[in-house]
Parts: structure tokens; sequence; C-alpha cells
């Protein structure tokens, strides 16, 4: 693919709804206090998510994955804005205009039946991250995002992720669209774009080895729709793409294996409900 279908891809998502904003619809609800008292209903979101996405990071090759969510809030507050690539996360600190809290995100591995060209190459098992998340509302239709997280593995280093969405809302539809960069020290980068000796030795597609340094894992976009049939059913879809940028595009697991652009395609169903503590 090219960066130019990647562009027409990015239009034909957001080409209804944006035309029906012509007809001046309201900007999106972020937030509004909730009333006195504390309600003891609360609102429960399950999702399902179906993406095509490279096999593994640095991947040239597309498979298919499935993965679930969960996200609550109270009766009383209106539900949030929430981007399909947004961590898991949890306020602990929420006003108008910022949240702030603890954030997870699942990351998939890598080993030989990903790609036969990784023969001899250490497979990297799933790793779970987590750490803080902060999200802030500039204006009523931006929203910025940052998340620094640290995966449980041994060889796991820190990683992070910013992001900027346009948000609109028109009827039942809400359109997003922005930017995003994703960061990662040199330990995070050694996991899944670096070479020893040894393996180098074994495979000789890679042909030398490689240690990278710390910095700009990529840089991107990802544009969103969602359309919410009624109170409990609304669907997503999205696209998203990525491309590997400094020593993670130098790695020559991605320039010799694999592709320094990273495609995303994705539709994810979500299904809300009401549950009391009483």
């Amino acid at each position: 693919m090219t960066f130019r279908k990647v562009v027409l891809g990015l239009a034909l998502v957001l080409a209804g709804p944006i035309a029906a904003s012509a007809q001046q619809a309201p900007i999106l609800t972020r937030y509004r206090p909730p009333p006195a008292g504390t309600s003891d209903t609360y609102i429960v979101t399950l999702s399902v998510t179906g993406a095509a996405a490279p096999s593994y990071v640095g991947s040239d090759q597309i498979s298919g994955n499935f993965f679930p969510s969960l996200n609550y809030r109270r009766s009383d507050e209106p539900a949030r804005f929430l981007a399909p690539d947004d961590g898991a996360s949890i306020s602990i600190i929420e006003n108008p205009s910022l949240r702030f809290g603890p954030v997870f995100r699942f990351q998939s591995g890598r080993n030989r039946r990903d790609d036969r060209g990784l023969t001899g190459l250490r497979s990297r098992q799933y790793d779970v991250e987590s750490g803080l998340f902060l999200e802030y509302w500039p204006l009523t239709f931006i929203r910025a995002r940052i998340e620094a997280r640290h995966g449980f593995r041994d060889d796991s280093g820190f990683t992070g992720n910013l992001a900027l969405d346009y948000v609109h809302e028109m009827g039942p539809f809400t359109a997003s669209i922005g930017p995003r960069l994703a960061l990662g020290d040199s330990k995070q980068h050694n996991r899944y774009f670096g070479v020893s000796p040894f393996e180098a030795a074994i495979n000789t597609r890679v042909g030398r080895s490689f240690r990278p340094d710390g910095g700009v894992t990529s840089v991107g976009a990802l544009a969103a729709v969602t359309y919410r049939w009624n109170e409990t059913w609304a669907t997503t879809g999205f696209v998203g793409y990525d491309r590997l940028v400094s020593d993670a595009a130098r790695s020559p697991i991605v320039r010799n294996i694999g592709s320094e652009d990273q495609f995303t395609v994705g539709l994810r169903v979500s299904y809300s409900f009401a549950y009391s503590t009483r």
C-alpha cells in the first residue's frame, strides 16, 4: 500500500459524517458534573473489537485478532469519548477538562509462527503494560491524551503514546481523527527491534546484530466513526496508519523481514446496560 491509499481510506471513513456536519450539528457533549448526590446505578459497557493489524510490531503481514474491553460510569454522567486505540483506563481525577489515572494495555508478542523469516530470532511473549494516563480537552472538540506505561516482563521497558483528536458529534454519529506518536526507551526498543550477534549468525536474512537506542518509535494517524443505534448498542469503525521511524525503522527485522508501514483496520461492537449496587 502507498501513503496515497492510506489518505484515501481515511477520507472514505469520514466522508459521510463530515458531510453531515454542514447541517451545523451540535458539538460533542464531553462531560457534565453529576448532580448533587451519588448515584448507586452504573452504566457498564462491554465491547469486542476485531482488527486486521500487523502480525507483530514491524511486520509486513496482516493478521486478524479480537479482544474484549470493559468501561463503566455512573448513570448520572454522560458517556465519555473513547478512541479505539486508548488503553483501558480508570479515572481517579476527573473534571470537565481533565482526566487522570491508571492505564493498562495489552501488547501482543512475536514468534516464528507469525513469519517464517523470524526463524532463529528469540520469541517475544505477550506483555501487559501498566502506567498512568492524562487526558486534557483544551477545547470542547479537541482532545489531547498521553499514556506512560511499563510492562511486567523482565525485558520490558518504558513506552508511551501521545494522541490528539478532533472530535465531532452529528446526531447518532461521532467522528474523530488525529495524529499519533509512540515512544519507547532503549530496553523496550531492544525487545522488539534488537538483534543479538547469536541471532544474526543463525538468521542470515537479518544480516547483522543491532542494538537500538530509545526515542520515537512511530508517527501516524487514526480515524474513527461511531454510530449509536440506541442507548444499548453502538458500533465503531476505524482505520489507522503508523510509520516506524528512527532506530525502529533501522532495525534489520523491519528492513529485511517486515515493513516500516503499519496499517490497522477494525470494527468495535459495544453493548451497554445498567447495573445497580443496591
